[in-house]
């Protein structure tokens, strides 16, 4: 019983201190492009659509059947508005997802064959890339426009502007025209478009008579949203940790970490085919054995904590102090873990190595780590 009372106790500080933070809320609970027209479809329009969505996954045909209609639903005025929302945005997403490029357009830069190492291709291929995506971006751009169209309320039109805005974005589009029109060379330290200077981007396009509109309608979606489309951040994580051995020992955690994705359940975007990860840097935590209160203060300068599933942790080090040990002095430990991670959760196997061998037989050597944590409060973006 005092253990899962120990246990319900931080898990209701861990969700407190969640939700507490103004801007922080939770970042994995936030969802900027849930589908808000889905919600109002009724049963016989979402079969409908559903049905069309998946032939296109069956063969040659089916594939063709599958476009043909989505783009009949689209423009079938005996269909609801929320409805024919819906089929365009599946039709988005075959072409952006699933079909990608074919003969001279390209509906996703970022998942694009052509010129795939873009550093072995010629100036000539570049400059075809770069109009082969234009084309397919027009297309794409131009059902958002009828899906926005369509739209009958705020939130369903700032959602539409929102995945609009992703598109120009995590497809690479505007990265790799943004080059292109003003001769750019991304940097180790700036490897995407600058988008806070997305204003006088577009202005300079202007003057330039550069004759595409997606800087305009990016800072336009932006502008109206105030969505930022990157998934990339730095944020502070606060977690609940605990330890398995011959005892049980619980507490907490805090590191700044570096997360590729806001949804941390996400292990691919969508978009730009890039893997999840999460790294923490200069982290500590604190343990208390259950049965023994020793005290247990680990410290980590970096830890792979999510690739694809895989956590690392093989620099921590730390002490115990208590009154398990005898003349209550503080004892270093040496203790690496590996193991596996799923978005907030991780297991993982560690070691303890303590560096006094006099105290090793009182203190845990294999332990089983169960953690919570993910990086609550946003450092910038």
């Amino acid at each position: 019983m005092k253990v899962i009372t120990a246990l319900t106790l931080s898990l209701v500080i861990y969700s407190s201190l969640s939700i507490g933070y103004g801007q922080i809320s939770i970042p994995l609970l936030q969802n900027d492009l849930k589908c808000i027209p889905c919600k109002d479809l009724n049963a016989e329009e979402e079969d409908k659509i559903d049905l069309a969505f998946s032939a296109f996954f069956e063969d040659e045909q089916g594939r063709e059947e599958s476009l043909a209609t989505l783009h009949e639903f689209a423009n079938d005025s005996t269909f609801s508005k929320n409805a024919r929302i819906v089929s365009l945005l599946k039709l988005i997403d075959l072409y952006a997802i699933e079909i990608v490029e074919e003969n001279d357009v390209i509906y996703n830069l970022a998942q694009s064959e052509l010129g795939y190492e873009d550093d072995i291709i010629n100036e000539a291929e570049a400059e075809e890339r770069i109009i082969h995506g234009k084309n397919g971006a027009e297309e794409i751009c131009l059902l958002y426009a009828k899906a926005i169209m369509l739209s009958t309320t705020i939130e369903t039109t700032k959602f539409l502007q929102k995945r609009r805005l992703d598109y120009i974005i995590n497809s690479d589009l505007i990265n790799e025209i943004y080059v292109n029109d003003f001769n750019k060379n991304f940097n180790d330290d700036n490897d995407y478009f600058p988008f806070e200077a997305l204003s006088e981007i577009n202005n300079n396009a202007i003057h330039q008579g550069i004759q595409h509109n997606f800087y305009s309608l990016a800072m336009n979606d932006f502008i109206e949203t105030n969505y930022y489309p990157y998934n990339d951040y730095m944020g502070l994580s606060l977690g609940f940790t605990s330890i398995y051995g011959k005892d049980l020992w619980i507490g907490g955690e805090f590191s700044v970490d570096a997360v590729a994705n806001k949804n941390p359940f996400q292990i691919i975007n969508r978009l730009s085919s890039e893997l999840n990860y999460r790294t923490s840097n200069m982290g500590v935590s604190y343990m208390k054995n259950l049965r023994t209160n020793t005290n247990d203060l680990a410290f980590f300068p970096s830890r792979i904590t999510n690739l694809f599933f895989l956590n690392f942790n093989l620099l921590q080090f730390g002490f115990q102090w208590g009154d398990q040990f005898i003349d209550n002095s503080k004892y270093w430990f040496y203790r690496p873990e590996i193991g596996i991670s799923y978005g907030i959760f991780s297991l993982t196997y560690g070691y303890n190595a303590m560096f006094n061998k006099s105290v090793r037989d009182l203190t845990e050597k294999s332990i089983v780590s169960f953690k919570i944590s993910y990086p609550l409060i946003k450092v910038g973006r």
